[in-house]
């Protein structure tokens, strides 16, 4: 079952599928996604916390599509300790 985002958590999916073309455009956009929500990064040992913000913008063939991405950490915690954002 898909959780719905926190309501401080802003997603985006933009796409554009020309008409009789192989080729593929898209712009994800993501803000302030918690990474605790992120079972598959999480241990008992050392649970991780903060926020990510991205932006992936792609384009060409569906296979093999360029793509560009930009991600920001924001006060990210590894336990109890805050290292900062990136």
């Amino acid at each position: 079952m898909r959780q719905a985002p926190p309501p401080d958590c802003s997603r985006e999916i933009s796409s554009t599928i020309p008409a009789q073309s192989r080729r593929r455009s898209f712009d994800l956009t993501g803000a302030g996604i918690p990474l605790e929500a992120i079972e598959r990064i999480q241990t008992a040992r050392l649970p991780i916390g903060g926020r990510l913000n991205l932006q992936l913008r792609g384009q060409g063939p569906l296979l093999a599509p360029e793509l560009h991405a930009t991600l920001r950490l924001v006060d990210l915690k590894f336990g109890d300790d805050v290292v900062g954002s990136f």
